[in-house]
């Protein structure tokens, strides 16, 4: 059946940042309606008086679900969660990313929706945030009705090593933070995918993440250097995916919907 699916010649896509109850109605004269939620990512760690070093946080989960026209409501409603903030204190864990999911238009219950992800995990301190689990089938009752639905776990987070991009997939976890007087962790680069450079001397801060539209991915952050007192942020993940170790803010959500 799914072989029948014909190829998108004349599509539409709409893309959606952060926030919430923001309605999009599907376009006249389309057939299909195909969906990707990508969950915020972890907040990053960071260590004891800057000192020790700070985990790196979880990516976010991603979800894809392609309906025909004929089985979804016209107007949907669309909510993406933010990153995790960073850690701001001493031995602090990273907040948790935020759903992303899209709903019929009366409902905001993710349980009686069209898709959703979760997000990716905060470092708790030294150690690394895990991936954000799998949405699950049972709590979406639209995706009885869809053509195809794919579930993907998030990435976890580094804590004292370097992590990889497109390792597992799209996302990436959060390098781990540097000790005292140790430089933070790289993001190492692959494909079109560059490397992203850890703190070094001093208390320099990690880089962020990057991400691409075209292929469609993206880093997490690079991990801070540590130093007693005032040790380097990690860096800022991209869209889901996660900041790296002593502090860094993880990427927000992301929805994407391509009609055609």
């Amino acid at each position: 059946m799914f072989s029948t699916i014909p190829f998108a010649e004349s599509e539409n896509t709409f893309i959606f940042t952060t926030g919430t109850n923001t309605f999009f109605k599907i376009p006249s004269g389309v057939k299909y309606v195909n969906m990707i939620c990508i969950g915020g990512g972890g907040g990053g760690g960071r260590g004891v008086n800057n000192s020790t070093a700070g985990g790196g946080g979880g990516s976010g989960g991603i979800t894809r679900a392609l309906y025909h026209v004929s089985t979804i409501p016209n107007l949907i409603r669309i909510n993406v969660g933010a990153g995790g903030a960073g850690a701001t204190t001493s031995g602090g864990s990273g907040g948790t990313g935020g759903l992303a999911f899209i709903t019929t238009s009366i409902v905001t219950v993710v349980s009686t929706g069209l898709c959703y992800a979760v997000g990716g995990n905060g470092a708790s301190g030294a150690t690394a945030g895990t991936a954000a689990s799998v949405a699950d089938l049972s709590a979406v009752p639209y995706a009885a009705m869809a053509l195809q639905y794919k579930f993907i776990a998030g990435v976890a987070g580094s804590a004292g090593a370097a992590v990889t991009a497109l390792s597992s997939h799209i996302l990436s976890g959060g390098a781990g933070g540097g000790g005292n007087a140790v430089n933070g962790y790289n993001v190492t680069g692959a494909g079109l995918l560059p490397t992203i450079a850890g703190g070094v001397t001093g208390s320099v801060d990690g880089g962020s993440g990057v991400w691409l539209w075209k292929p469609l991915c993206g880093t997490g952050g690079a991990g801070g250097r540590g130093q007693t007192g005032t040790g380097g942020l990690g860096g800022d993940g991209g869209f889901g995916s996660t900041a790296g170790g002593n502090g860094g803010r993880g990427g927000d959500g992301l929805v994407i919907i391509t009609c055609w």
